[in-house]
């Protein structure tokens, strides 16, 4: 969470992005009601739910904790400085600011003493460079870069791990917890690190730093990752076995990643992983969630949504706002000197078309930032009455003088489609939501889909619901309380319809089916 773009101080290179403060963002509709219905489990989830809800006290619980933070001068945790950085994201309280230089000035002076690290702070090394580079852009002091370096050195090369990254099965005999190599295979240390070689190449540059995110998650999800669009980590990586599990953690660093990401590298396409995260395996997080699952996990500490609704909108480096998730909400900030509100309404990810409000006291010219789905075919993009636009996967930007009244319309075409993924299965996805058979006592989970039959989009209420059709495969069996690996191409015969619904209105599911060699031929 830089300061704003026009913030940032040589030899930083300005971003694309920047994220508003949360005082920008209100949600609405059922984003509202679904962070009011989850406690967050820690006190930056607390700042972030009471401001993004405008409570009465803005740090209401949480403020005898932020006072302690503020004056005490012992160290801080990773979860204690994000907290920080909230606080005057939402106050401007420069005490915030201070107390975090204090405690990188304790950091440069231990760290220019030779002090060494042990495994587990120095491969979770990543919320400290962001601490650092944060203050830099706020105080621009160069003697935060120096400690960027010392972090750095202290860290793994995570740059390399992710271009390389040789753990391509799953982790059956755990290294040491006091090892290095541990934590290359830890879920939420992975989830978090990920942002690390991006931070790098602010302060020094680097064609590998700037890919590596990219590399590294393709890795990942080509040997570990299912369904529910993460990697499997329970806590350690484990194969892309759809009933293998992910905890909650991991999905939580995921997205402070992905929020971090999408600001240090400005690739709209990360807002597609957040967007699939957010409305899949997120809400699904009560608990240790599996693609394939027979029983809802025991309950966890859920998952809130404030992380992903602070990055719905961010400001551009031209001075404009960019759109990166599509939900309801209300923005207010200042483009070209002038104030602007823009109020999204829409059914999305459930419907097609976003409807964006602009209401403003004064015309002004600023560009707009559309993102526009890789998953979406034949977008466009419409403004009042004039002709629609034509929209690319990317960025769309309209650029032109706002008026008070002004109307965007965009549409983003979702169809049915299938994802190939371990042992030849396959996920059925539609937009950004993945779809599952629901799991309870009584369903008949072992099936095989026939994807070449078709499938058909009805509604339940607001929620679209997508049949389609399959066959039993009686040698698909529990292994345990978990289905057995699918089995690849079972013989089928028959066909029936099979219910499928929005993984993350789901306890207990089947996301990965296999494909049935089906002798049907009616």
């Amino acid at each position: 969470m830089p300061a704003s773009i026009a913030g940032n101080r040589k030899p930083l290179p300005q971003g694309v992005l920047a994220p508003l403060p949360l005082t920008a963002i209100r949600p609405r509709g059922w984003l509202y009601e679904r962070i009011a219905n989850v406690d967050g489990a820690t006190l930056e989830d607390r700042l972030m739910k009471a401001c993004l809800l405008r409570e009465n006290s803005l740090l209401g619980a949480a403020g005898d904790e932020v006072a302690w933070l503020l004056t005490h001068d012992g160290d801080l945790t990773e979860e204690e400085i994000r907290a920080l950085m909230r606080y005057h994201g939402v106050s401007g309280d420069k005490r915030a600011p201070l107390r975090l230089f204090q405690h990188a000035k304790a950091l440069l002076g231990a760290l220019t003493g030779g002090a060494r690290w042990g495994a587990a702070r120095a491969a979770n090394a990543s919320g400290l460079l962001h601490m650092a580079l944060w203050l830099y852009n706020l105080t621009g002091r160069k003697a935060l870069l120096e400690l960027c370096r010392l972090i750095k050195a202290q860290a793994p090369d995570w740059m390399s791990t992710f271009h390389v990254f040789s753990q391509t099965r799953p982790v059956l005999a755990p290294p040491p917890m006091d090892a290095d190599a541990y934590y290359r295979v830890h879920g939420p240390t992975v989830a978090a690190s990920l942002k690390t070689p991006a931070l790098q190449a602010l302060f020094e540059g680097g064609l590998k730093n700037e890919t590596a995110f990219r590399a590294g998650w393709e890795k990942l999800t080509r040997y570990h990752g299912a369904a529910h669009g993460l990697f499997n980590a329970d806590p350690l990586l484990g194969g892309a076995n759809p009933s293998a599990q992910v905890d909650p953690e991991t999905v939580a660093e995921l997205i402070r990643s992905l929020e971090v990401l999408l600001w240090a590298l400005g690739d709209p396409s990360i807002g597609d992983l957040l967007e699939r995260i957010a409305y899949g395996a997120l809400p699904a997080a009560r608990g240790r969630q599996a693609a394939n699952q027979l029983m809802p996990a025991p309950p966890g500490h859920p998952v809130g949504m404030a992380q992903a609704a602070a990055s719905l909108w961010m400001a551009t480096q031209d001075e404009g706002l960019a759109v990166i998730g599509y939900a309801p909400c209300e923005v207010r900030w200042r483009v070209a000197g002038q104030p602007i509100q823009a109020v999204v309404e829409t059914g999305y990810p459930f419907d097609e078309t976003i409807t964006i409000h602009v209401r403003m006291k004064a015309p002004a010219r600023f560009p707009l930032y559309l993102r526009v789905p890789a998953f979406s075919r034949g977008a466009f993009a419409k403004v009042g009455d004039e002709e629609p636009i034509a929209c690319g996967q990317g960025f769309e930007v309209i650029e032109r003088v706002w008026q008070n009244g002004d109307k965007i319309e965009l549409t983003l075409p979702m169809r049915v489609q299938t994802v190939r993924r371990y042992h030849q299965t396959i996920s059925v996805e539609r937009g950004p939501l993945t779809y599952v058979l629901p799991v309870t006592a009584q369903t008949r989970w072992n099936l095989a889909l026939l994807p070449a039959h078709g499938f058909e989009v009805t509604r339940q209420g607001e929620v679209p619901m997508i049949t389609a059709y399959g066959a039993p495969v009686p040698g698909w069996r529990k292994s345990g309380e978990r289905p057995a690996p699918p089995p690849v191409a079972p013989e089928v015969s028959g066909m029936l319809p099979v219910r499928l619904m929005p993984y993350g209105m789901t306890d207990a599911r089947i996301a990965q089916f296999p494909v049935g060699n089906s002798t049907f031929t009616g």
